[in-house]
């Protein structure tokens, strides 16, 4: 393999820009500032765009976004105040683990722990909420950090990394190519853990047995391009699998027969059957943690055996509920045990049943999604945004009571056939406020598509920037819809149901369309 040096007398931050060109980087997510114009200046020689928000955290949601769509890291620069504005961002990716790259410029190297401008010790920041997160220690070596970093990201389970650069190294020059041996900063590899043959046996053994398995797929499913051999697996055994809940990406075929939906017995009733019935519970890429009740009941029997399959030792240490622990790639683990499994007595009705029990609770809720009531219930809102939407076409949620109306939703729109090419929200950290950011950024990544916003009023208050300015500027289409019910309707809801009263949820009539004219 021809390995291709960075060579020359090069500034900092062309190092830097010349490093992302070669990983194949084409876009940047940054808002201007005088620490980072050595990196623009790289950006316009090696031909990186620079995509200018108007906040920091805005570019690090559409980084979020970009990375998720296309399974790949995404990169974010900012200055140091820039930094502290992306921090949310940051907390985003890693619960939802998107490989985004952020990198920040900060005070001058040799002057550190003397009050320099700006001076903050960013790496030890965010350090708690990375894979991997790194003061650069030498100027000539911005490259080096650069590809470890790319490594650590992009493998699997994927999530952020932070690059923390003195300014000093960003605009000093070095002669590079001095080393005898180079790397080749234009190769790119995911590591993809095999299954291990005793472990394929012994899932194949309990599912050949089980009388009622189901499949629970997690983020894992999504970060090893795994939903088609997901969906053919299920299809095959006739095993129904459910998503867990506040996954960040979903595409799937919503309507395939043996999909079930969410893992939650609160916004999909028919998942009740998991804890009532089911006697193998097969986890693919999720994490035991609070959307999936910690492996525990009411979603999950403890009679019942728990199975987890994760590409990460650690990931397995934290799902220790589980009585057996797979590593494994997801794709691989379906692939292989695919070719390997029989299932012999499996129930013929029991996909049956979990689907009539959805259309039974469905029932109780078509006649207020089609009341025609005024003001509009939120459930015929999202219902009827849905149904206008195809399988080329993609559905942004931001907000609390949005989110779980469009749940529902989806939940009845699936059962009639109505599909769509994509589900994208914030995942378990729950962040508001992201909603503009991610159908920006979803449009400029499958621009033949058509990209819908269900936002509640209260999150899109929160977008970060002016709320569709980044859209506007660049002549990017995307629809907004605005549940406008002048609160903070989640938290509203709870007080009046705990206390009988309300505090310091109430938000004024704003006339968002009027804003968007304007």
């Amino acid at each position: 393999m021809k390995k291709i040096p960075i060579s020359g007398k090069l500034q900092g931050g062309q190092i830097l820009a010349k490093a992302m060109a070669l990983k194949g980087i084409k876009k940047v997510f940054s808002l201007c500032g005088g620490f980072l114009n050595p990196i623009y200046d790289g950006c316009l020689e090696y031909e990186v765009e620079v995509i200018g928000t108007r906040n920091e955290m805005e570019a690090g949601f559409m980084a979020s976004a970009v990375a998720r769509l296309h399974r790949e890291p995404a990169v974010v620069l900012a200055e140091p105040s820039g930094f502290t504005n992306y921090i949310s961002s940051v907390a985003e990716a890693f619960h939802s683990g998107d490989p985004v790259i952020f990198i920040s410029v900060g005070s001058i190297f040799h002057r550190l722990d003397h009050m320099g401008f700006k001076e903050m010790p960013q790496h030890r920041v965010v350090e708690s909420f990375t894979k991997y997160s790194v003061r650069v220690t030498s100027g000539d070596r911005i490259h080096e950090f650069f590809d470890k970093a790319y490594d650590i990201a992009s493998n699997l389970p994927t999530g952020p990394v932070q690059l923390s650069i003195p300014i000093n190294f960003v605009f000093s020059h070095y002669e590079m190519g001095n080393k005898k041996r180079f790397f080749d900063l234009s190769s790119k590899k995911v590591h993809l853990p095999p299954v291990h043959p005793s472990d394929l046996t012994l899932v194949s053994d309990l599912l050949k047995d089980a009388r009622n398995p189901v499949i629970i797929a997690g983020a894992g499913i999504h970060q090893s391009h795994a939903e088609g051999a997901l969906m053919s697996f299920s299809d095959k055994f006739r095993i129904p699998y459910f998503h867990s809940n506040h996954l960040e990406i979903r595409q799937v075929d919503f309507t395939q027969d043996t999909y079930m939906g969410l893992a939650d017995i609160h916004q999909n009733p028919a998942s009740r059957l998991i804890s009532e019935k089911a006697d193998v519970v097969l986890c693919i890429g999720t994490k035991m943690d609070y959307c999936l009740d910690f492996g525990e009941p009411p979603l999950f029997n403890p009679e019942s055996t728990l199975v987890c399959v994760n590409p990460s030792s650690r990931e397995l240490a934290d799902n220790h509920i589980a009585d057996h622990g797979i590593l494994a790639d997801s794709k691989i683990f379906l692939d292989e045990l695919s070719a390997k499994l029989q299932c012999s007595n499996l129930d013929p009705q029991w996909c049956e049943q979990i689907r009539t029990r959805r259309i039974e609770d469905n029932k109780k809720l078509l006649k207020t999604a089609a009341s025609n009531e005024t003001p509009i219930h939120p459930l015929q809102a999202a219902v009827d945004t849905l149904q206008v939407l195809t399988d080329n076409d993609y559905l942004i949620v931001d907000g609390g009571d949005a989110h779980g109306w469009q749940e529902t939703a989806l939940n009845i729109t699936s059962l009639e056939n109505s599909d769509i090419r994509g589900l994208m929200m914030s995942g378990p950290f729950a962040q508001l406020g992201v909603g503009v950011s991610f159908a920006t950024a979803t449009k400029m990544t499958a621009p033949d598509s058509k990209v819908v916003l269900i936002s509640g009023d209260g999150s899109f208050g929160l977008n970060p920037g002016l709320p569709l300015e980044t859209a506007i500027d660049r002549g990017i289409p995307i629809v907004v819809v605005v549940f406008n019910n002048q609160g903070w309707g989640m938290i509203r809801n709870q007080q009046k149901a705990i206390w009988n009263r309300t505090c310091a949820t109430d938000l004024r009539d704003v006339p968002f369309h009027k804003i968007a004219e304007a």
